[in-house]
């Protein structure tokens, strides 16, 4: 067996992972617009992961794909109230959905984010002890990220950093 190595894109990781973790959009969504659009968007995605049984991804994975999309909820609900401000306002809001992006990267890469699985009774007890997010659920949130770059202009840059991070550790 010999030593090879694969070189992707940051396109071309993100479509794979997607495809990975059930990012094919559902052809008979009309694909909500509008400022409503992103709320729905969460809510039927939230109801579809639900009603799947049985589940397509390890929990952990799974946890780490709903964590990547309540940091993009969050982000987006910022940019709408700071759309609804006036000027000095609006900026420190936009800067406070920059630096939000920007501290939840570090605390990924620095292993201040952990994600524990909670047990499912009293016995036997979990041996999933919390840990630190790992470079799989690193990819995974960063190719979440690079493919809402439309929603907010650093999520691009933020998931590119957050998989390149994972693919290293790997």
């Amino acid at each position: 067996m010999t030593n090879s190595q694969l070189t992707l894109s940051s396109r071309a990781l993100v479509s794979l992972i997607g495809g990975l973790t059930g990012g094919y959009p559902n052809p008979d969504d009309p694909e909500p617009v509008g400022p409503w659009g992103p709320v729905i968007r969460q809510a039927l995605d939230r109801v579809r992961l639900a009603a799947l049984n049985p589940q397509p991804l390890p929990p952990r994975l799974a946890v780490a794909r709903e964590l990547g999309e309540a940091l993009v909820s969050q982000v987006v609900s910022l940019q709408a109230l700071a759309e609804a401000l006036p000027g000095e306002a609006r900026g420190s809001v936009q800067g406070y959905a920059s630096g939000l992006i920007s501290r939840f990267i570090d605390d990924c890469g620095n292993g201040r984010i952990v994600i524990k699985i909670p047990g499912h009774g009293p016995w036997p007890p979990n041996p999933d002890e919390p840990k630190p997010i790992g470079p799989e659920e690193l990819a995974l949130i960063g190719a979440g990220l690079a493919s809402a770059a439309a929603l907010h202009p650093d999520f691009e840059a933020a998931g590119a950093r957050l998989m390149e991070l994972g693919l290293s550790q790997m």
